[in-house]
């Protein structure tokens, strides 16, 4: 019972705050687990990181997708036509449901996070699939 009690005020401190494991897959097709994931989308000035999901453009509106409703985010299209260059994702949603999204162009757009070797780190341009492990 006190164990329990424990774990609700833990939760309760974290925020309910879990660390999060991906598989990522980058450009080059190379697969690597990654946990306590970490996406960094601040500046030079400022710190602006965010554990909980990737932000994500959606028509006009800045969406974040949270690790939690994501199956699958995929890599389908590099628009050059724009400045700076547009990557278009699949979104498969753990509802089933196919979204159409592009990757959010703010700041260093970098993850990072702990993989077999070592710390793991890569910018979101070189990014072609992200899986959430359940």
């Amino acid at each position: 019972m006190h164990a329990a009690k424990i774990f609700v005020w833990l939760v309760a401190l974290l925020g309910g705050v879990v660390p999060t494991t991906l598989s990522i897959t980058d450009t080059k097709g190379v697969e690597t687990v990654v946990s306590n994931v970490a996406l960094d989308y601040g500046s030079f000035w400022a710190s602006d990181v965010d554990s909980t999901g990737i932000r994500v453009v959606r028509g006009d509106a800045e969406v974040l997708v949270k690790w939690t409703a994501l199956d699958t985010l995929r890599a389908v299209r590099l628009i050059d036509s724009t400045s700076p260059q547009k990557i278009e994702f699949d979104a498969v949603l753990r509802s089933g449901k196919r979204v159409r999204v592009a990757l959010l162009r703010k700041g260093r757009m970098k993850l990072t996070g702990a993989a077999d070797l070592g710390a793991y780190s890569i910018v979101l341009d070189s990014v072609r699939m992200i899986v959430p492990a359940r």
